[in-house]
């Protein structure tokens, strides 16, 4: 049928007017009759035209819907082929319009398929989903070619299709939002946006933009997830550490993301309430014999005391430390905000200063001294917090979080606040 119809469209698009008008009205002055003018000429045409459409829809019946919809296809590519005999042909353009018109209420089924698929995405995307919507809008663009090639000729757009394109794209788009934002699934609200794009890119400039800001956007979102998730990872990794004490009935201590588990029994990191550690050196007659390690972890449900070899202890602390310095620290620092006074040994720490007592053996004086002009300085196993005179200190193995209290007091010395508590920003 396509060969036909070309057939035709050249015999009509050849038509010289003005040539055919002076022919008939020759023919027309030889034979006495009253001449004709090209107005009444370009009427006769176009009922022509009207005609030829009318004969082209006549056969249509004979075509199923792949056919109609290649043959639309076909000729769209004729009409819109620039170095072609049929670039911009009117009949072209009239079989097209026609296809617009007779395609419509199938666009529109395939749009409630669409709209169907896209309401089947709730908290993940599904395989059977994509593939579903992927039918759906490969058969919906199939349909808008041969318009969308014809309007590369026209220089309109069909505001069927790009209304229908909005629509879509505004459907998944809710969809894509939703698995971001409520359920964090950005590679699938990605994947779903890039399946739409690949459908609906092109058909206007407005929505092309809208399209690739969003899959940008998702790819930046997606990439610092995905970077996240690799930090995270690392820090999992880097935080593991699992070791027994015990010669015969082992006790297993296990130090992870999910928190320490001691005797099969966990605790999560953020329940842990405290930490210490030292070494205490043993001489025998002024004689230095050895140093005994202990590391204690005060849990809800019991206090954790352990006696490692030096090794051990090294591997212990340092995983406790980037274990617990973030829950600790955040505790220790929501709790000062909120008004408690906190005891580190017989260092009474509030969030805008400290008290501290006058050094004497028989010294009752004891004063609150803000944090300017404090200075810290450890020695013989103590923290020790002076101001003048006046002084506190802790034991970094007998009391609980006093290495904690000393690394949030360095870190307050280098910054700007005048409470601890600013450290939280």
């Amino acid at each position: 049928m396509a060969g036909s119809i070309l057939a035709i469209c050249s015999c009509f698009d050849n038509i010289n007017t003005e040539g055919v008008c002076a022919s008939i009205n020759n023919d027309r002055l030889i034979a006495g009759f009253p001449m004709t003018d090209e107005a009444e000429f370009e009427r006769a045409l176009n009922d022509y035209r009207a005609d030829i459409a009318g004969v082209f829809d006549g056969r249509l019946p004979e075509l199923s819907r792949e056919e109609y919809t290649g043959l639309a296809t076909e000729l769209a590519g004729k009409y819109s082929d620039v170095n072609g005999e049929y670039y911009g042909s009117i009949l072209l353009g009239d079989f097209l319009a026609g296809y617009g018109l007779n395609i419509l209420p199938r666009l529109d089924e395939h749009m409630m398929m669409i709209r169907s698929a896209a309401s089947n995405i709730r908290d993940f995307l599904p395989g059977t989903v994509i593939a579903e919507l992927s039918r759906c809008l490969k058969e919906w663009r199939k349909l808008s070619d041969p318009l969308l090639t014809a309007e590369s000729v026209t220089g309109i757009e069909n505001g069927n299709i790009c209304g229908q394109a909005g629509d879509i794209f505004r459907v998944v788009r809710e969809r894509a939002i939703a698995l971001h934002n409520e359920h964090d699934k950005t590679s699938e609200a990605l994947r779903l946006i890039k399946t739409v794009k690949g459908y609906i890119n092109g058909i206007s400039v407005e929505l092309s933009r809208a399209i690739s800001n969003d899959v940008r956007e998702l790819e930046e979102l997606e990439r610092k997830k995905r970077k996240a998730e690799e930090e995270y990872n690392a820090w999992a990794r880097s935080l593991y550490y699992e070791t027994e004490f015990g010669l015969i009935f082992k006790d297993k201590l296990i130090i992870s993301v999910e928190g320490i588990s001691w005797k099969g029994v966990n605790t999560p990191l953020d329940e842990v309430q405290g930490i210490s550690w030292g070494g205490i050196r043993q001489h025998v007659n002024g004689m230095y014999m050895r140093t005994d390690y202990i590391v204690t972890i005060l849990t809800p449900y019991s206090t954790i005391k352990l006696t490692p070899k030096e090794d051990e202890y090294e591997k212990i602390t340092s995983h406790l430390w980037r274990a617990l310095i973030g829950p600790i620290s955040t505790r220790i620092l929501s709790r000062l905000q909120n008004g408690e006074l906190l005891y580190f040994g017989n260092i009474k720490v509030k969030d805008d200063g400290v008290y501290l007592k006058k050094s004497g053996w028989f010294s009752s004086d004891v004063r609150f001294f803000g944090w300017q002009g404090i200075m810290t300085y450890s020695n013989n196993g103590q923290l020790f917090i002076t101001s003048g005179d006046y002084s506190a200190s802790a034991s970094y193995i007998d009391d609980m979080n006093t290495h904690i209290l000393e690394a949030v007091l360095r870190q307050f010395r280098s910054s700007r606040y005048q409470r601890l508590s600013g450290l939280l920003s």
